[in-house]
């Protein structure tokens, strides 16, 4: 993936895997293009979500729980 844009529960463990994931993506060439924290339990995520502008090839997601289904919110709005 040449250009990703993240999302990821805003919270220490949510963080610390975004940051792991971008190093490795970096190592392999690749950019990351933006990133977006998401506090735990938003319930409608479309706010955070139409703050990613950037032009990317993929949206990764660092989520689980409850907070994933949610977060499926980035589909309807590409």
């Amino acid at each position: 993936m040449a250009r990703s844009a993240h999302r990821y529960a805003d919270y220490s463990w949510g963080q610390s895997t975004k940051d792991a994931y971008a190093d490795q993506i970096k190592k392999a060439g690749g950019e990351i293009v933006g990133t977006t924290g998401i506090p735990l339990g938003t319930a409608d995520m479309t706010s955070f979500l139409s703050k990613i502008s950037a032009s990317f090839d993929g949206l990764f997601g660092i989520f689980f729980g409850k907070d994933v289904g949610p977060s499926h919110q980035a589909f309807d709005l590409a």
